[in-house]
């Protein structure tokens, strides 16, 4: 978990709205989905608000694993909201993505704040 402090100072970077959330399934691999909807909702402890549809194919690994990572993105990194933003079967290859696993055991996508 990180610190009050460490919370501020990445949600004060959030300007426009996109994140990318990360879980994982059954096996431990990481699936994830650009979500435009997300909320700082207190600081201590840090708790927000992701809306997820539930059609998608992130929703039914977040419910199960009951834990997700936000990534909020770096402005080079547009590329990779873009592709999240479509349907897992609808991405395009070519697309370099690349995880770190949390402490939390989320994998949470490299360069990301």
């Amino acid at each position: 978990m990180v610190s009050k402090d460490e919370f501020r100072a990445a949600v004060g970077h959030f300007a426009t709205g996109v994140t990318v959330i990360t879980t994982v399934d059954d096996n431990g691999e990481p699936h994830s989905m650009t979500a435009n909807s997300f909320t700082s909702v207190c600081l201590e402890p840090p708790v927000v608000l992701v809306c997820v549809a539930h059609g998608t194919n992130t929703f039914g690994f977040l419910e199960k694993s009951g834990r997700f990572g936000v990534n909020i993105l770096r402005q080079e990194q547009e590329e990779l909201g873009a592709y999240f933003a479509k349907r897992p079967e609808d991405r395009q290859e070519g697309v370099e993505v690349s995880y770190s696993p949390g402490k939390d055991g989320v994998p949470y996508l490299d360069n990301s704040m």
